[in-house]
């Protein structure tokens, strides 16, 4: 998931398309049931044997953090675990000095047959591109993102310079907000049934009230 996420943020190809539907693990087990190293040559104590593997069944402290609302992500992950330095992408500097004035901030409502489809604890994802001037469609890369739990409506929401994901990106001008609850954890596969709404804006704008009122497959 990483790796593809990363691809279609950041190359573009995330722009909106036509709905698609998204691990594996190899058995490296004995027939006994015992790891590949359980049994040291030799007849001597293996040191890997039986211990607990230190970094096996700990929490990632990146992959689907409930972190929303304006807060840096480390490594200039979006709201799904995503390392950008893993493309050969620079994060940005966690210790720059942000603009507080570069915001955008707001609520998300529903009307009632959308409200219908969530309940507490349910996850959305928050993408701001460039604005196309042609089209009014949100084009290229996502200037700044957030993953939002969802607990009542209506939904605050508050970007910033802190949530770019890439280092020396412009958080201004005329974007499109698109934000989308979330089916299955992973914030590049594409639903009909996901509750969706696209919002143009300019940036800052601290009142913005954006209101669900269709699925993407609408």
């Amino acid at each position: 998931m990483r790796i593809a996420l990363c691809i279609v943020f950041f190359l573009g190809a995330c722009s909106e398309k036509k709905p698609t539907q998204k691990q594996g693990q190899v058995n490296t087990t004995t027939p006994s049931g015992q790891g590949p190293h359980a049994i040291a040559p030799h007849g001597k104590a293996n040191p890997h044997a039986a211990g607990a593997n230190p970094h096996a069944g700990g929490a990632n402290p990146h992959a689907g953090g409930a972190w929303s609302g304006g807060g840096q992500a480390p490594h200039g992950n979006m709201g799904g675990g995503v390392d950008v330095t893993q493309l050969g992408l620079q994060a940005p500097d966690p210790n720059r000095k942000i603009d507080a004035s570069k915001s955008l901030a707001g609520t998300i409502d529903a009307t009632k047959e959308i409200k219908a489809k969530f309940a507490a604890g349910d996850v959305l994802f928050v993408s701001v591109k460039r604005k196309d001037p042609a089209t009014g469609k949100p084009f290229g890369g996502p200037l700044a993102t957030d993953r939002l739990v969802f607990q009542n409506w209506p939904i605050p929401f508050r970007l910033t310079e802190a949530n770019a994901m890439i280092a020396g990106t412009d958080f201004s001008g005329d974007v499109v907000i698109t934000v989308w609850k979330d089916l299955d954890q992973d914030a590049i596969s594409k639903h009909p049934d996901e509750p969706i709404v696209e919002f143009p804006a300019t940036i800052p704008n601290a009142s913005i009230k954006m209101t669900m009122s269709r699925l993407r497959g609408n």
